[in-house]
């Protein structure tokens, strides 16, 4: 399109009064080939884009409901930036009609269908969301009746009256919230929104409809309010951009400014007009505004209007400060005039700044009565350098903004005193800031921003926005004065890659390389991941090999499913940490199989994640080993699974159903190793588990800590249970000698060396006489027990030895050993 800047300049000639208030009309851009009325565009906030929905070359009103399915597949969007600059267009496909369309304060356009699809676009085209958000606020015949994007979302209502709050549009899962809905029958006919609150990413609003007599404010959170007005009914609404004011027009052709909290009307005009008004909206927050075709109303606090004639039909965007108005042949902004402008406006005003202002010209024509004004502003310099700084700020004219900030300069050095309290800085910066706004208001990127806008939306957002719009030369030179330049170089290497489809991955590499190196300490991760995305598989690589974070490079690599170079690259950095989260992100993202052909192929990342499994997963440790073919070392693992004990204490051990299970299939697994002792061995071991779960056995052994074979027949045997230990003998195939040894094990201990005498006399028993002596010796028993055992021993030095331990001479006399052993008992009856 093609355009024309005009000057910028406001002569005080040409303000208009408002009651004690100017306005004034500034004319920003000239465009000829855009068909522009209120129900076929929209604009974003803030000196935002605006779209023109269109079809075959058309205008299309987006409340036609006549479009057949051909004509709705002719349609499109396009989109342009203030300045009348062609950004995008933008294809318009669904089977249902649009119901409208906006954008949010992100610069995102907001498409919502009949069928209840919402689709969201940047400045480039790109659909960015394509939901269906809205489907469940349909109920059969039930649809939408009436929706509005507002600047952080949706409002929806239905037929029935269901009024839908809906944000983050463009995220895959967008927020539904329904509000309390009006008790009435009467259909909702006017919509707006009022952002209550908005912290990070949680976004709370206030919905504002009208229906019959009543207007009603709901909030999800503290519920409904209605207030009725009177003046006919309400038929449209529109708040003020602090949220603070609400406009009502009325059927009767009366409009109300209300307060948001409904406590007070504060003025009311009758705009003579049988016809609703084409469009609301605000100029800044102090004057409400009403369009009907060619003319605009705007209306004071006290009643005061002015009304201003428009050749063509026109779109109205309510700013911060001022209003902006977009017809067929141009753009122009409608504000107030800033008390500091005005001041500066009447040259025989005494004003500090005036008066500096007057100096300046007399110091540049070399007048003699230069002194007497520097002596009128000398006790006042403070007050008249921030007045000039100030004006010079609002102003759009560039010409006029040298005037001003050389008076502010000339009063900083030329007029210096002492004691001044002014910043030292602040001429600098705002000079600063006057190069970022000129530039960013030029026709070439065309987003005319105001001061007041500039300073609520921040300077990190305006380079967003150039980046968006693809202006990396203006954004990285705007950082490098906010040293800040990073994500600007970012998003151009971003749109490089994505752009230069015909370019070698080398030259790519050339042309971007030099850039990101002077960036200090930059992650070259969404640089990377676009590239790949591109299958731009060279230079990923290189990307990756530039990035010197090793976390964030082995966080490439996975992303991109180099998953064996992220492992390799982890090993290589030497950082446990780091090793053992890439191994967990592994496990995550792969099937175990290939897990562990992957951990096979690197033995230290193998050792690690063996030695993490057995602290933490000692199933998935086995699990491992299956897969990696590994049986023994599985059988270890289910061993330790099967024992484990966090006290190393038997007292500690699990014997349960899970613990059997797992022997009977270690024991399986060293059968198939052929390693019989492991195999019989735990046979046994589930077989013993088991028995000491049967019912009749439970209470008996509850009492028993180690509950090993031994330990449950000694256990028996010590309660004159026999035959239960008798049971167990056979059932586990205890050798005679293993069973005598533990009966007379239990005598012992009770010292019931009667009984111990008996069992050693069964013929039967396979202890010998050696044995015995060891138990009685073990437990105490005394000499004359003892004796009975050593008459037993055969006549050899060993027995002799032994007498003479106990202090007894042995006289082999050739008699019989019971003989010997009566003999024996007596004497050791008379020592004792």
């Amino acid at each position: 399109a093609g355009q024309r800047r005009r000057s910028m300049t406001a002569a005080s000639s040409e303000w208009d009064r408002l009651g004690n208030i100017h306005y004034q009309r500034r004319h920003l851009y000239s465009f000829d080939d855009v068909s522009v009325h209120g129900s076929n565009s929209a604009a974003a906030v803030n000196g935002g884009a605006f779209a023109v929905l269109s079809t075959a070359g058309k205008s299309t009103n987006v409340a036609d409901s006549a479009l057949d399915s051909t004509q709705r597949a002719q349609q499109h969007f396009t989109v342009y930036s203030s300045s009348g600059h062609h950004l995008c267009d933008i294809a318009y496909h669904s089977s249902s009609d649009l119901i409208t369309f906006g954008w949010t304060r992100e610069e995102l356009l907001v498409c919502v269908h009949g069928d209840g699809r919402v689709v969201v676009h940047d400045l480039q085209g790109k659909v960015t969301g394509d939901t269906y958000p809205l489907r469940g606020a349909k109920n059969g015949d039930e649809a939408l009746a009436r929706c509005k994007v507002w600047e952080r979302g949706i409002v929806a209502v239905t037929t029935a009256n269901k009024i839908f709050l809906v944000t983050d549009v463009h995220s895959s899962a967008p927020k539904v919230t329904q509000l309390e809905s009006p008790e009435t029958r009467e259909s909702v006919c006017a919509l707006d929104v009022k952002v209550t609150s908005s912290g990070g990413n949680k976004v709370d609003a206030e919905v504002f409809f009208a229906h019959g007599d009543t207007v009603t404010a709901a909030h999800k959170s503290t519920g409904s309010r209605s207030q009725t007005f009177g003046g006919g009914k309400p038929v449209a609404l529109c708040l003020s951009p602090n949220g603070q004011f609400l406009t009502i027009f009325t059927s009767l052709g009366e409009m109300l400014v209300v307060t948001s909290d409904f406590s007070r009307v504060v003025s009311r005009f009758d705009a003579q007009s049988s016809s609703l008004p084409e469009q609301l909206a605000w100029c800044g927050s102090d004057a409400a505004v009403m369009y009907w075709p060619t003319y605009l109303i705007i209306v004071g606090p006290h009643g005061n209007f002015i009304t201003y004639v428009y050749d063509a039909p026109a779109k109205l965007i309510s700013e911060l400060d001022g209003l902006r108005v977009i017809t067929s042949s141009g753009h122009e902004l409608v504000s107030r005039v800033p008390g500091a402008v005005v001041e500066m406006s009447d040259s025989d005003s005494s004003n500090p700044a005036v008066a500096l202002q007057n100096a300046v010209k007399q110091h540049a024509n070399n007048l003699s009565d230069v002194n007497d004004s520097a002596l009128r502003v000398e006790t006042e310099i403070d007050s008249a350098i921030l007045g000039c700084v100030r004006a010079a700020c609002h102003e759009f004219d560039t010409k006029r903004q040298s005037e001003l900030l050389r008076a502010a300069h000339f009063g900083n050095s030329y007029l210096q005193r002492k004691n001044r309290h002014v910043d030292c800085w602040a001429l600098h910066k705002t000079c600063v800031m006057l190069r970022i706004l000129n530039a960013v208001r030029s026709p070439e990127v065309g987003i005319p921003l105001t001061y007041a806008q500039y300073c609520q939306d921040g300077l990190e957002n305006l380079v967003k926005r150039l980046n968006i719009r693809k202006q990396h030369l203006l954004a990285s030179r705007i950082s490098e004065r906010t040293k800040g330049c990073q994500d600007v170089i970012e998003h151009w290497a971003l749109s490089n890659i994505t752009a230069s489809s015909s370019e070698s991955d080398d030259a790519l590499l050339n042309k971007i390389k030099p850039k990101l190196e002077t960036l200090r300490g930059a992650s070259y991760g969404k640089i990377a991941l676009a590239a790949h995305r591109a299958n731009r598989h060279r230079l990923v690589q290189n990307l990756i090999d530039m990035e010197q974070n090793s976390y964030a490079q082995v966080s490439l690599l996975i992303s991109i499913g180099a998953d064996e170079n992220a492992l390799f690259k982890a090993i290589e950095s030497r950082d446990a940490d780091l090793i053992y989260t890439t191994l967990l992100n592994l496990q995550r993202l792969m099937t175990f199989q290939d897990l562990a052909s992957l951990l096979s192929r690197n033995p230290q990342a193998k050792a690690l994640f063996v030695a993490f499994c057995k602290r933490t997963d000692v199933e998935l440790l086995k699990s491992f080993f299956y897969s990696s073919g590994e049986t023994a070392k599985g059988g270890q693992a289910l061993l330790s699974q099967a024992f484990c004990s966090s006290a190393r204490d038997a007292e500690a051990y699990v014997w349960d159903e899970g613990s059997a299970t797992l022997c009977a299939q270690a024991s399986m697994m060293y059968g198939k190793l052929k390693d019989e002792f492991h195999e019989k061995t735990l046979d046994e071991a589930q077989r013993l588990i088991r028995l000491g779960m049967e019912t009749h056995l439970e209470n008996a052994l509850s009492g028993i800590p180690q509950k090993s074979l031994a330990a449950i027949v000694k256990h028996f045997i010590r309660n004159g249970e026999l035959k239960e230990a008798q049971k167990i003998r056979v059932a586990f195939g205890v050798s005679d000698r293993h069973f005598y040894w533990w009966h007379a094990s239990v005598l012992a201990s009770n010292r019931d060396w009667r009984a111990l005498e008996t069992l050693a006399s069964d013929k039967n028993c396979p202890l010998g006489a050696l044995a015995l002596i060891e138990l009685g010796e073990r437990y105490g028993a005394p000499k004359v027990e003892l004796a009975k055992y050593l008459a037993r021993l055969p006549n050899t030095r060993q027995r002799a030895a032994m007498f003479a331990e106990m202090g007894l001479e042995d006289q082999s006399t050739g008699e019989e050993p019971h003989t010997f052993a009566t003999k024996a008992a007596g004497f050791f009856s008379a020592e004792s």
